[in-house]
């Protein structure tokens, strides 16, 4: 839409005179009365609602309202059963010798920053979310989570992004998984045959690497609780929250009671990245080098999947491999404090590995998810720096959901930069990069920012009404994105009204002088301006 002339006022003239925006305020049908006496008595009330009664009686008065009198403030709110009943008792109102005033009663809507609240009911155990710093069984503080959500109002996953989960495997047939699991649509199920001809039969929902089979279900419960923390469904009412409540969940069972082969571990990421992968979360770890292994994790970071590594959790800079290989995401573990985990719930020798590899922190401890032993099951947490790095595959595949030409060094380098520093130890979190936080907690809200469009704001200063005041027309200029143009006069009375499909002038003649306000509406906001005839 070019730009034109638009004009528009608004019934809320008490609280235009005060120069408030009315984007910052919806009008409604109710009217704010305040009496003139200070000391109002039982019959006086009684007086000066026999007039309001009969309103009632007329209907003009919504009956299911009910009048309230407050005696501190001499206060009576009311609510017309039409904007026209609202500007004859406004009026009437006005004229009254024991008014002190009557405005119109203007819903105002908070200034403060916008959040998703999923709606599953185990949410509140998911203090990575939402700290409130009060945590009952350890220390906590408040704000020390990833703010998730901030980070949900800008993004919720997609599912053309596929997340692989090289674990113990996961409860499939979990509710909170339902369309969530990744599908090889190349392979027809249980026909005994390979059909797209990639070495493994009736791959539908990945493979399991341990036993040679298409059986990936959990033995452990470690597989399940990471994929829940990656990707469990959001915001349906049951369970709990995911990062992601969009992107699909490969599942590649590469551990048996726990433990694994790095054979299977190198097998697994060839499968993973040839098969569309996005992101690889390896919550695990061996303490020998591989060329092996890394030859298989450079094969994935050279077609560009972001892959996410645990530090350990010996609470040493004993090297985990592969945590330390060039290119990938090497994650530690924080506790509700924002501490540094020095030892997990289930043993005081345990703890967040560090060293010069270290990426960043996430939190990974007393971290629930969902159980692989039944599906109403919410009791069971996990501690870890496994945990730790499925918080920020889930945040990378939101970042690749984002902007889906990303690359994974860019992904890398959102996560690293956003994170907040400073908040753990100060012995240990160092200003900048340490050995012990990396670049810090991650904070999913700030790296979501970085590329968020930018959104739209209607600003007062862009309604130009010029002269002001004038005489015989009003010239007004407004933005493009302008959806509806509307003036009032000063008794509310609508005397114009433009929407964008309609013709508009570039200036609008009054036959009468007095006071009018000029409102324009854009993609849900409002901004208004009073103006002048003489």
């Amino acid at each position: 839409m070019t730009t034109k002339t638009h004009l528009l006022a608004t019934l809320i003239f008490s609280i235009l005179f005060f120069g408030l925006r009315a984007q910052e305020s919806i009008t409604s049908q109710s009217i704010i009365v305040k009496f003139k006496s200070s000391n109002i008595s039982t019959n006086e009330v009684l007086e000066k609602r026999n007039f309001l009664n009969d309103w009632r009686l007329k209907g003009q008065i919504k009956k299911s309202d009910n009048l309230t009198y407050h005696y501190g403030a001499n206060l009576l709110r009311l609510t017309a059963a039409s904007e026209k009943d609202q500007l004859e008792m406004l009026n009437v109102l006005r004229e009254n010798n024991t008014v002190e005033y009557a405005e119109i009663d203007v819903i105002g809507n908070a200034h403060g920053e916008e959040k998703v609240v999923p709606s599953d009911n185990q949410y509140y155990k998911q203090w990575a979310f939402q700290n409130n710093g009060n945590i009952p069984f350890t220390a906590s503080k408040t704000g020390a989570d990833i703010e998730m959500e901030k980070a949900w109002k800008i993004e919720q996953g997609d599912s053309n992004i596929v997340v692989a989960i090289l674990d113990s495997g996961v409860k499939t047939d979990h509710p909170e998984f339902s369309g969530r699991l990744w599908i090889n649509h190349s392979e027809i199920a249980d026909n005994g045959i390979d059909d797209d001809n990639n070495g493994y039969i009736d791959d539908i929902r990945g493979w399991n690497f341990a036993d040679g089979s298409n059986e990936v279900n959990d033995d452990s419960g470690h597989g399940t609780n990471i994929a829940s923390i990656i990707g469990a469904n959001g915001n349906n009412g049951i369970g709990f929250s995911g990062v992601d409540w969009n992107c699909k969940l490969m599942v590649l069972k590469v551990l048996k009671n726990d433990i694994g082969y790095y054979s299977w571990w190198v097998s697994s990421i060839y499968y993973a990245v040839d098969n569309g992968a996005n992101v690889i979360n390896m919550s695990l770890g061996g303490d020998v080098e591989s060329q092996a292994l890394n030859e298989a994790i450079q094969y994935a970071l050279d077609r560009n999947v972001v892959v996410v590594v645990s530090m350990g959790n010996k609470n040493s800079d004993n090297i985990s491999y592969p945590s330390n290989y060039l290119g990938v995401i090497a994650v530690g573990a924080t506790n509700p404090d924002d501490s540094r985990t020095t030892s997990f719930f289930w043993s005081s020798v345990s703890g967040s590995n560090y060293g010069e590899h270290i990426s960043v922190v996430a939190p990974g401890n007393f971290i629930y998810g969902l159980s692989n032993k039944n599906n109403t099951e919410f009791d069971t947490y996990f501690g870890g720096t496994s945990q730790s790095a499925a918080f920020v595959s889930g945040l990378a595949s939101l970042l690749i959901a984002q902007t889906p030409t990303i690359t994974h060094k860019e992904v890398k380098e959102l996560i690293e930069k956003t994170a907040n520093d400073r908040v753990g130890d100060q012995k240990e979190d160092l200003v900048g990069r340490d050995n012990y936080y990396g670049n810090g907690r991650i904070n999913a809200y700030e790296a979501l920012l970085v590329n968020a469009p930018i959104p739209f704001e209607l600003k007062e200063e862009d309604l130009l009404v010029f002269p002001n005041p004038a005489i015989d027309f009003i010239i007004v200029r407004f933005p493009s994105e302008t959806e509806l143009i509307q003036v009032f006069n000063s008794f509310g009375v609508k005397v114009l009204e433009r929407r964008n499909n309609d013709e508009i002038e570039d200036s609008i003649i009054f036959d009468e002088n007095g006071v009018f306000f000029v409102q324009v509406s854009a993609r849900g906001q409002k901004v208004s301006k009073k103006v002048v005839l003489l």
